[in-house]
């Protein structure tokens, strides 16, 4: 997956020193502080990393029928989510074409998509369908004035959009694979809950995936869950991801109490694979978790170097959702998610000020987050690269 960035972007590089970068591609150390607080820094990640590359916005399946839209905003970017009625997900400007109006709010259907404000009204296509009164001012043509359009590519029931138009095609060599046994195309999701957090995006992705902190912010939640750090062969380390699985006691998904009733595991799963839970990180902003009997992932949203939106989504297989007793057995799986981010959230906002502090200096990683090391590596590497001062792609790292 490759992330061209624009050219007019200032390359933060030089403020951070390459020697302190360099260090984190060649040893592993952790970013610089800065990294996390500097509007600079962050000012070249939104236009690099967020608009310049392919950022996931949640699953195709919240959109099924001809009609549905989502609203959303990437980096103060507005736009929408809509399913054709040809059937295709189409990833729209959400402003009106005749004074930059927005036009849908939250997530529903409609058949066409009409300003507040004038009046003005657009096809699911994009495609301008009404505009009062123009008709009267000479040479207007309703051609000329479509809804602007964004990329959008699928990958295993997830949709990717690229803002700037000159990312490569998505494409990440042995994704697919990797996580074939979860049946990815077959999860639908049951709940999108919105947050915000006081800390860089960068951080609450991290902690997600890395084993470091689970007995010290999670002792008295997770302790009976007893997870394994994940063996050397059980890590995965792409140019464009990450992803480490770990064994561990039960489902991994619910808060361990022998009278929880939890749900039964992907039958494509294998037996080792049924003991454990995968922690996939896609570049930049998608983290999920694939578990025996369900996932969890998180779309991100950046807002500035200190604040952060995210969305926790649960996914299900179709047939666990067909199940009578769904909605009260899955009710366990939302408190442990619930749980477990609320407790992650109060360090992560603690953390986010001690980043800010001029005696903050880059720390070394353990071995029990190699994950959070190779995206840091990324960072750096994408940061330093003259590939990207030149509008080119990404540099595998």
């Amino acid at each position: 997956m490759s992330h061209p960035c624009c050219n007019n972007v200032t390359n933060p590089s030089p403020m951070l020193h390459d020697g302190e970068l360099a260090q984190v591609v060649e040893r592993g150390g952790t970013l610089p502080p800065r990294c996390y607080c500097d509007p600079v820094f962050f000012q070249w990640e939104v236009e690099t990393l967020f608009r310049g590359g392919w950022h996931c916005v949640g699953r195709a399946d919240r959109l099924a029928n001809a009609g549905d839209y989502q609203a959303l905003e990437i980096t103060g970017v507005p736009l929408f989510l809509l399913r054709g009625d040809d059937g295709e997900l189409r990833c729209l400007s959400n402003v009106c074409r005749h004074r930059a109006m927005p036009l849908l709010q939250g997530r529903g259907r409609c058949d066409l998509i009409r300003c507040p404000f004038h009046g003005w009204s657009y096809r699911p296509d994009g495609t301008l369908a009404g505009a009062p009164t123009m008709n009267r001012q000479t040479g207007f043509d309703k051609r000329e004035f479509a809804l602007a359009q964004v990329r959008l590519q699928t990958l295993d029931g997830f949709v990717f959009v690229n803002l700037d138009g000159q990312a490569s095609p998505l494409s990440m060599t042995g994704f697919a694979g990797l996580h074939a046994p979860y049946a990815l195309h077959d999860l639908r999701v049951t709940r999108r809950k919105r947050f915000a957090v006081a800390c860089n995006w960068k951080l609450f992705l991290q902690v997600f995936m890395e084993y470091y902190h689970l007995e010290h912010v999670h002792a008295a939640t997770f302790a009976q869950t007893a997870y394994q750090a994940p063996e050397p062969g059980d890590e995965t380390f792409a140019d464009s991801f990450v992803s480490v699985f770990g064994l561990h006691h039960g489902t991994g998904a619910v808060l361990q109490d022998p009278a929880t009733r939890t749900f039964d595991p992907i039958p494509t799963l294998d037996d080792r694979l049924s003991r454990g839970t995968r922690y996939t990180h896609v570049f930049p902003g998608l983290a999920f978790a694939a578990a025996r009997d369900c996932l969890w992932f998180f779309e991100c949203y950046p807002v500035s170097p200190g604040e952060s939106v995210f969305y926790l989504n649960s996914c299900f297989p179709a047939a666990t959702l067909a199940r009578c007793d769904f909605d009260k057995i899955v009710a366990s799986y939302y408190a442990r998610w619930d749980t477990a981010l609320a407790e992650d959230i109060e360090m992560l906002e603690r953390q986010q000020r001690g980043m800010a502090s001029p005696l903050a200096r880059p720390g070394r990683s353990s071995h029990l987050e190699s994950a959070v090391t190779q995206f840091e590596r990324w960072i750096a590497a994408s940061a330093l690269a003259p590939e990207r001062q030149r509008g080119r792609t990404t540099p595998g790292v």
